[in-house]
């Protein structure tokens, strides 16, 4: 083989892989652009035959608790859009600043809050307070805090701080809070 030979092959080949780039890209943008697009996947093992699941794009995934959850039966409930629920923090501890730090978290999870405060009254264990119609909304207090088991009951008729009364939701932080 000649020279010029090796070199013209050497040509075709960066054209042709410049091509495949080219193509690939537009193929990309194409996709993206569209929010419709779809990846087809066969598993290891299975048949030749492909399953089509539906890529993931920014389009295509849910905000946490940013919109109604769908109910796992017909009888569960569903949460309300978090910016429809107002939350309030109260610091029943001697730890100063928990509140704050919580209701940051809450605020950040896309909540209404009001700022937070002191309780009223001590308390030893950390409770979770709703609103008629918001239970769900207080349970899931609980993961965005990272409350365990602590317990959600509805809201006591005498507000445990003076601006509590005006929120959906109530989060007691008690001595058993860790953060």
């Amino acid at each position: 083989m000649t020279a010029t030979r090796r070199d013209d092959l050497k040509v075709r080949g960066v054209v042709v892989l410049l091509v495949v780039v080219v193509i690939g890209l537009a193929l990309l943008a194409r996709s993206g652009d569209s929010g419709n697009s779809e990846a087809s996947t066969t598993e290891p093992g299975a048949s030749s035959s492909s399953t089509t699941v539906p890529a993931v794009t920014r389009s295509t995934l849910a905000p946490i608790n940013k919109g109604t959850s769908k109910p796992t039966d017909d009888t569960a409930p569903t949460t309300k859009p978090a910016g429809e629920v107002t939350v309030i923090v109260l610091n029943g501890t001697r730890k100063a600043g928990i509140a704050a730090v919580n209701e940051a978290k809450v605020d950040g999870a896309g909540y209404q809050t009001i700022s937070a405060t002191n309780s009223d009254t001590p308390a030893d264990t950390t409770k979770i307070f709703y609103a008629d119609g918001y239970q769900p909304e207080a349970e899931a207090m609980k993961l965005i805090l990272g409350l365990g088991e602590a317990p959600v009951e509805a809201a006591p008729a005498e507000p445990l701080a003076p601006t509590a009364g005006d929120a959906n939701v109530v989060v007691l932080l008690g001595e058993d809070f860790g953060a």
